[in-house]
């Protein structure tokens, strides 16, 4: 039984590693690829496919955020206001940086996007954590039998 556990939990932390490393690789690559002029027009094609410039921000914000939820969540006891700060500083780095590439500009609403898209997604991760657990909670207080008298 305890193999079991131990697996299953080497499974998921492993498929965590994997989601989160793919989305930050997307991200990161699309970003420096957008900076450096490289595929562009198909880029452009990609933003439009997934409802324009700003939802490209607000989904940015959000995969680095569950990104960052996915990895240190389970490994440490750092409260999740700490982590959207961090992520909200990087979205913040990666937006202020387009004002040294001649092929990107700086747009606030950009910014706003982004934040938007980690903020509702650590409520939503917050939301659901709780559900979750208040779940468990009376599951296992519920499961006792009623007394018979």
């Amino acid at each position: 039984m305890i193999n079991n556990a131990t697996s299953r939990n080497r499974a998921l932390e492993k498929l965590r590693l994997g989601i989160a490393g793919v989305l930050v690789t997307s991200l990161v690559v699309t970003s420096v690829f957008r900076s450096m002029g490289y595929f562009i027009h198909d880029l452009y094609w990609l933003q439009e496919g997934l409802g324009g410039d700003k939802a490209v921000h607000c989904l940015m914000g959000a995969g680095l955020m569950l990104s960052a939820l996915l990895v240190v969540m389970p490994r440490s006891s750092r409260s999740i206001a700490a982590l959207l700060l961090a992520v909200l500083i990087l979205l913040s780095i990666e937006e202020f940086s387009q004002l040294m590439a001649t092929t990107r500009e700086f747009d606030l609403s950009d910014l706003a996007a982004n934040y938007a898209g980690a903020i509702v997604t650590t409520i939503l991760f917050s939301a659901s954590s709780y559900l979750l657990r208040h779940a468990s909670l009376h599951k296992t207080t519920c499961n006792h039998p009623a007394p018979t008298e």
